[in-house]
C-alpha cells in the first residue's frame, strides 16, 4: 500500500501542527515511519480512492505524537553530539541555539498541540490522516468517511478527530460531529470534535 503511505504522509506533512513540530528534513521520514506503523497495525482504511487512519478505542498509534517528537529530538541530539565531538564549542552553542528556537516555536502553539490529549473522550476511536489525491473532486473522500462512521456505529464507538480548517468543522457537523474544544494556534485554530454512535 505504498500509494496509501504516500497520500497519508503528504496529508500529514501539510498539517500546520506537524510543520511546526518537525523540521523539513525530518518531517517526511518521521511521518513515513509513523504511517507505516499505523498501517502495519491494521489502522489503515481505504475505498480505493481515499485513505484514512482510524485508531480503535483502547489502541495506541505505534508512534504517537510524543513518539514523533521524541524521534525528531533524538535525531537533533545526534547531530549536535556529532558536532560536539568534532568541534566541542560548536556543539554546545548549537544545542543552546536549538533549544531556544524550539521553545520560541513551541510555546505559542503548546495549548493547540495538547488539545486532543486534554479533550478527546475516554474510550473513543481516533480518526486522523483522511486523505485523497490532490486532483480528486471536492468531497470525494466522503464515501470512505461514511463507511468508517458506519463501522463505528455498528461497533458502538464514539469517534473523535481534530481539524485546523474551519470549513471542515461545518462538514463534520453535517455528519454528526460536535465541537468539544477549540484552541488558538499560530496558524489559526485547532478544533477537536466527537461523534456519538448513531445507535446511542
Amino acid at each position: 500500500m505504498c500509494w496509501a503511505t504516500r497520500l497519508l504522509v503528504d496529508r500529514l506533512s501539510a498539517s500546520p501542527g506537524w510543520r511546526l513540530v518537525l523540521p523539513p528534513g525530518l518531517r517526511r521520514p518521521v511521518l513515513g515511519a509513523h504511517v507505516r506503523g499505523c498501517l502495519a497495525g491494521g489502522q489503515g482504511w481505504t475505498d480505493g480512492r481515499a485513505v484514512a487512519l482510524l485508531e480503535p478505542p483502547g489502541a495506541r498509534s505505534p508512534s504517537g505524537g510524543s513518539g514523533l517528537v521524541a524521534g525528531a529530538s533524538l535525531a537533533a541530539v545526534g547531530v549536535v553530539a556529532a558536532l560536539g565531538c568534532w568541534v566541542p564549542w560548536a556543539g554546545t552553542a548549537l544545542g543552546i541555539l536549538a533549544a531556544a528556537l524550539a521553545l520560541a516555536r513551541w510555546w505559542p502553539a503548546f495549548p493547540a498541540l495538547r488539545l486532543a490529549r486534554r479533550s478527546r473522550p475516554a474510550g473513543s476511536a481516533w480518526l486522523h490522516g483522511l486523505a485523497k489525491p490532490a486532483g480528486d473532486p471536492h468531497r470525494s473522500a466522503s464515501p470512505l468517511l461514511e463507511g468508517l462512521l458506519g463501522l463505528a456505529d455498528a461497533s458502538g464507538w464514539v469517534v473523535a478527530l481534530e481539524t485546523d480548517h474551519r470549513a471542515l468543522v461545518a462538514r463534520y457537523a453535517e455528519m454528526g460531529f460536535q465541537e468539544l474544544a477549540t484552541a488558538r494556534a499560530p496558524w489559526g485554530e485547532r478544533v477537536v470534535m466527537a461523534r456519538q454512535p448513531a445507535s446511542a
